[in-house]
């Protein structure tokens, strides 16, 4: 599954900031890597794609930046059968006030606009929501 892609990092008030490299490598533990445009790498580790880029946008959150990728949208997530078939590296778009489940397949790593991306808080609230959890 190694693949590399070209993504737009945006501050919190949407204005673009660093165009990064990220790459996937590897299968159980996967590994996805973010190189910045002075070739600084941080690199995380996890059992399926969603979850290292899940660690991948905490740390540019505290930097100040968000990911410009579709597994950044607030109404996407990968479920348990996805992470373990697939790697989780195609997940569902989902509507969390209905809970409607949509039947497109989203690739996480593919660009997405700063209108469509939230955080890695934001996306989690609209697990909960769609999963009938309360939040505590």
């Amino acid at each position: 599954m190694d693949s590399s892609h070209t993504m737009q990092t945006v501050d919190f008030r949407g204005s673009p900031a660093e165009v990064v490299t990220v790459e996937i490598r590897g299968f159980d533990p996967y590994a996805l890597s973010i190189t910045d445009s002075a070739g600084v790498s941080d690199s995380y580790e996890a059992d399926n794609v969603f979850s290292c880029l899940l660690k991948a946008r905490r740390d540019l959150e505290e930097k100040g930046l968000l990911l410009c990728c579709q597994g950044a949208r607030p109404d996407v997530m990968v479920t348990g059968m996805r992470k373990q078939t697939e790697g989780g590296r195609f997940a569902y778009s989902f509507n969390p006030e209905t809970r409607e489940i949509y039947d497109d397949d989203v690739d996480i790593l593919a660009p997405a606009s700063f209108d469509a991306i939230g955080t890695v808080e934001e996306q989690r609230r609209n697990i909960f929501k769609m999963a009938g959890i309360a939040d505590i």
